[in-house]
Parts: structure tokens; sequence; C-alpha cells
């Protein structure tokens, strides 16, 4: 009866630690998902306001909130080389390759604006010789497109389309986890009541 007690104690932890690595997975998805949607929004913001408050919201999010790399750092930890990670790390490839497209729009925005105190990330960036050349209202208006443009609504599609493969791999793989871990705590609480009987028998 002490044996069965421990294992059925042992299958609930099993349970238990399932259903802990199946919500760290969704808070993950989650995290990838605002920060990414965060920095579109702020770039987007700047874009049309010019206002240099949304280019440093921007780089906070970058440099200190960080919820993109959070977000793989947890699913590293559950699912380190399984497809929901792959999914993952895609999609913050391609949320990446965003943000230069991000920051150019900012830099062509900070040029015709004539705006100096901008972040080195932004600083560094070198205007092409052709943007060079366009008026301020041409400038401007394909930073806009940088940000707005059909080619950035794909990208941004391609993230959400890996983060909704990287949750439907989870479930798959969570689901029957949790599934084969309430069985066998099913099974082991079955012998625990059978002991329990022939004990009181």
């Amino acid at each position: 009866l002490i044996s069965a007690t421990v294992h059925v104690s042992r299958e609930y932890d099993n349970m238990h630690n399932s259903m802990e690595r199946y919500i760290e997975c969704e808070e993950s998805d989650a995290l990838l998902t605002a920060g990414s949607a965060h920095l579109t929004e702020q770039a987007r913001l700047y874009a049309v306001t010019m206002d240099p408050k949304y280019m440093a919201e921007y780089f906070k999010e970058v440099n200190e909130t960080r919820r993109r790399e959070q977000a793989l750092e947890g699913l590293r930890r559950s699912h380190d080389g399984e497809e929901a990670y792959a999914f993952l790390v895609a999609a913050l490839e391609n949320s990446n390759a965003l943000m230069e497209r991000e920051v150019y729009a900012m830099r062509l925005v900070a040029e015709a604006e004539g705006e100096t105190n901008i972040p080195p990330e932004v600083r560094s960036v070198e205007v092409e010789q052709a943007d060079l050349l366009l008026s301020r209202e041409e400038m401007m208006e394909k930073a806009r497109e940088l940000v707005f443009g059909g080619e950035y609504q794909a990208s941004q599609s391609s993230i959400l389309a890996n983060v909704e493969r990287s949750m439907e791999s989870i479930h798959q793989s969570t689901h029957q986890r949790m599934l084969d871990d309430t069985a066998a705590l099913e099974e082991s609480m079955v012998r625990q009541r059978i002991f329990v009987s022939v004990l009181f028998v």
C-alpha cells in the first residue's frame, strides 16, 4: 500500500509537470507575438507621427524588455530539439528581418526631419544613395511603405504562421504526454484502492 501511494504521488507529479510545461510554452508563444507586435506598432507610430518617444520605446523593447528572446529561452528549456522550438526560432528570425526594415524606415524619417538625437542603432544605418536624393515627402513616403507595405505584411503573416505551427506542435505533444500521465495516474490509483480494500478486509 505504501509503495502504491508513493507511485500515485510520482504519477501526479508527472502530470503536474506536463501541465506546467504546456503553460510555459503558451506563455513563450504569447511573449514572442506580443514583442514582435510591439516593435511593429512603435515603428509605425514613429513613421506616422515622427515623435521620438516611439523610437525610444522601440529600442527599450529591443534592449531591455526583450520579450522575444525570453520567449525563445523559455521554450528552449522544455522543447529544445523539438519541432515546436524550431518553429519559434523561425518566427524570431523573421521578426529580426523585419527589424532591419523598421530601423531603416526610422533612419529615413530621422533624415527627412533632420533629427540628430537618435539612438546609435539608427545612427549607424547608412542611407542608400538613391534615397538621399529623394525629397522630404518622398523619403517619408518610402519610410511608411517599408512598415505598411505588402512585403512587410507578408513577413508579419509569416511570423504569426510560425507561432501557430509552434502552438499546434505543442498541443499535440503535450496533449499526448498528459494523456499518458493521466492514464498512469489512474492505474496507480486503482491499484491503491485495491490494496486499501485488501488491507481493510
